[in-house]
């Protein structure tokens, strides 16, 4: 996969500094495309109010690999967003 999405970038600072809503990162620590620690660090320094669900055993794509937990994981969150 990493060969096939080469030099891809993402303009986080421009979207993600700037957000005021409520920001959900899920990270799956096996992931090859993406590394977690850094990307998390990012997201948390350009706004420290993202929520970062990390799943230790998944890679890229969580929500397809395990869609029944992501679900639920995903419920919850917008469960305490529409509690606030």
């Amino acid at each position: 996969m990493q060969s096939a999405v080469q030099g891809q970038d993402v303009a986080a600072a421009a979207g993600l500094g700037r957000a005021q809503v409520p920001v959900w990162l899920l990270s799956g620590e096996k992931d090859a495309l993406v590394r977690p620690e850094p990307s998390i660090a990012r997201a948390q320094a350009l706004n420290p109010r993202v929520t970062v669900t990390r799943y230790a055993e998944l890679g890229h794509a969580p929500f397809l690999e395990e869609a029944s937990r992501f679900n639920q994981d995903l419920a919850t969150f917008v469960d305490r967003v529409e509690r606030r």
